[in-house]
């Protein structure tokens, strides 16, 4: 059941990227999975639940996993872990290439929808949230400046690799990986 439930979420994620959310149809998932129209509604009411889950799917990888283990997490790696999320995050873009052009049909979207902005904002608080309970576990660690906010410094970061990915897979030649160390040694400092 939970393989059919993640086809279809991956299967709709590749229609909305590449179609658009509007265009992207029940009937596409139908076609493009081989499977019922019932097994779609079994596990979604709705496209517009489906699209959440989507969304949710893309920008948490997933509900229950955290992103960052801070038991592993010491003053002599923290720089690493910063830049290798950092890196994950802009490597998605050469990795997935329809990330760009679903990121982009979400915020289109979101602006056209009420429902699905406010629930694309919980998620984003969610990914913040635990950007900044990071940068609090480096407070209390001694990893960073006591005197830092950690929530702007979590929106700060996110901002910044939300837009570095768009940038990125918008095919703009930047110093990715040396505006990611930076705004890392700006952090830590």
């Amino acid at each position: 059941m939970e393989n059919l439930r993640n086809k279809i979420i991956n299967v709709f994620y590749e229609l909305v990227a590449q179609k658009g959310y509007d265009k992207a149809s029940m009937n596409d998932i139908v076609k493009k999975a081989n499977i019922s129209k019932g097994a779609i509604y079994h596990h979604f009411k709705n496209k517009e639940e489906l699209f959440c889950k989507v969304i949710e799917v893309v920008f948490l990888k997933s509900d229950s996993e955290e992103m960052f283990d801070l038991d592993q997490i010491s003053k002599n790696n923290a720089r690493e872990v910063l830049l290798k999320f950092g890196k994950m995050i802009l490597d998605s873009s050469e990795n997935d290439v329809n990330i760009t052009k679903f990121q982009n049909e979400v915020f289109v979207q979101a602006l056209r929808n009420e429902n699905l902005k406010k629930y694309f904002f919980e998620i984003m608080e969610k990914y913040i949230d635990q950007v900044k309970e990071l940068f609090v576990y480096f407070k209390e660690k001694n990893i960073m400046d006591s005197k830092k906010d950690t929530e702007v410094l979590g929106q700060k970061f996110f901002i910044f690799l939300d837009a570095m990915l768009l940038y990125k897979g918008y095919g703009l030649d930047f110093k990715y990986e040396a505006i990611l160390e930076s705004i890392i040694d700006e952090i830590l400092e």
